[in-house]
């Protein structure tokens, strides 16, 4: 064949304009013509322990092949599956290694800190550098986790993972990306940020939702970042103040996607001040009376005063909000007052459920655990 029909760009591109079949293809292999004449493109998939690990391609007029050449073939693709497997094992292992020395960090008392500050001196990394924390969650639409079946759907963020470390990786040397048993987590310097650490960290969001989307399009990223590092014991805080902002983003600014935790002032306070216990408690005082009363009614009043709050009184911002008439806004503001038992327009209740609902989200609180 003519050297310049064997081109890496001419392949690359004939996978990007057939991508989708190719990855639908599961044993027998795709054909795909190069341009005109008689050069094809043979796509076969690599299969090793009944999973998918690449693929090989052949260039040939297909008029040549016979049971010779495709035995042939069938040998090289059995090689290359053990190849790939033997690979994986060494980068898997490798992978597990990093993530219980970095898993250190996120605990609370971290066991060993000399070996930590050993291991990450051999992969070249900083632990005493300022860093933030990032939080990354992946979650599909409630339809489709239903009728999705787990195996699967733990496959393809494994999979969507390792596209995620490549990307970045390759975008950004000081972004370090390990796992804390199904979380994804991101660390990167301080220093990355600039003097715009919202813009860089919109950017990063962005390309891991493309990335995502991609892969899996019915899901939902959100993109939680903690404050930053001074200390190694700092680590322990910022993952979880990057936990709570993916939390928070996802419950209460989905649109959004991202946040830096230190946007929320309130939540900042809050989670010092927190004890889960006693917060639960005040929460319970505050909200519960109105979520069992929704339950029941099929008026949601709960969400109602959240949004009466937020637009700090104001019932014509309020109305429009919730899509309902001023006079269904006075007439559940007023079922309200009668069951909660408190005057809402005194600034010192409304601050107090204020708070409660921010603990609400921020303790990732549900119905049924305060009711």
């Amino acid at each position: 064949m003519k050297e310049e029909q064997l081109s890496l760009p001419n392949l690359l591109h004939l996978v990007k304009e057939h991508e989708q079949q190719i990855r639908q293809i599961k044993s027998d292999e795709l054909w795909l013509q190069l341009d005109e004449g008689p050069c094809y493109v043979s796509i076969w998939p690599i299969i090793g322990g009944g999973r998918q690990l690449g693929y090989l391609a052949v260039f040939s007029d297909r008029k040549y092949w016979d049971d010779v050449l495709r035995l042939t073939v069938n040998n090289a693709l059995n090689v290359y599956a053990i190849e790939f497997i033997k690979q994986k094992l060494v980068m898997d292992t490798r992978e597990q290694v990093k993530e219980s020395f970095m898993n250190q960090l996120f605990s609370e008392k971290i066991e060993d800190p000399e070996k930590v500050v050993q291991y990450t001196t051999f992969i070249n990394w900083n632990v005493y550098d300022s860093h933030r924390v990032a939080y990354l969650s992946v979650k599909l639409d409630m339809e489709v986790e239903r009728e999705s079946d787990l195996i699967g759907v733990e496959e393809k963020k494994s999979r969507l993972w390792d596209i995620m470390k490549m990307a970045l990786s390759n975008q950004d040397q000081g972004v370090i990306l390990t796992r804390k048993g199904d979380e994804f987590i991101l660390i990167s310097r301080v220093t990355n940020e600039q003097t715009n650490a919202k813009a860089y960290w919109q950017s990063m969001y962005q390309q891991v939702q493309k990335i995502a989307k991609a892969e899996m399009p019915s899901c939902h990223v959100y993109l939680g970042v903690g404050g930053r590092t001074e200390r190694m014991e700092d680590y322990y805080f910022a993952y979880k103040q990057a936990v709570q902002t993916a939390n928070l983003i996802r419950l209460r600014y989905p649109e959004a996607g991202f946040a830096i935790f230190e946007e929320f002032e309130s939540y900042s306070l809050l989670h010092q001040l927190t004890d889960h216990k006693i917060s639960t408690i005040f929460v319970q005082k505050k909200l519960a009376p109105l979520l069992r009363y929704t339950e029941g009614s099929g008026a949601d009043l709960f969400q109602t005063l959240r949004i009466y709050l937020s637009n700090n009184g104001s019932m014509r911002e309020t109305s429009e909000a919730l899509y309902i008439h001023r006079s269904t806004l006075q007439y559940r503001l007023d079922k309200i007052r009668e069951i909660l038992q408190i005057d809402i327009e005194q600034a010192e209740q409304r601050f107090s459920l204020l708070m409660a609902y921010k603990l609400y989200d921020l303790l990732d609180l549900s119905p049924p655990q305060i009711c």
